[in-house]
């Protein structure tokens, strides 16, 4: 993805590296989180600022009115920007 959407040139090894940092600093935690998977086994407070929790916020209230401005389509669109945006942090951070 990093090589056709982002146009860069990399080496396997490259690509290796790229891969093990963003899994290690981004995807473990959405998959932990999506798993159902504590961080600790005791906290002193709960993180609602993951990434995670802020693209659950993108989807629409359930008692959203009728004509609110809450289409899923513009929703995703929003949360698709979020995500990209935390990637690329992670890919060149």
């Amino acid at each position: 993805m990093c090589k056709s959407f982002y146009d860069l040139d990399l080496n396997e090894e490259q690509i290796e590296k790229l891969y093990e940092k963003i899994y290690k600093s981004l995807i473990m935690e959405i998959d932990a989180i999506d798993n159902g998977v504590d961080q600790a086994e005791s906290t002193k407070y709960s993180i609602s600022t993951n990434l995670s929790s802020r693209i659950g916020n993108y989807n629409s209230p359930w008692n959203a009115p009728s004509d609110a401005k809450y289409s899923q389509h513009s929703q995703f669109k929003k949360a698709m920007r979020i995500t990209e945006q935390a990637f690329v942090h992670k890919l060149y951070g």
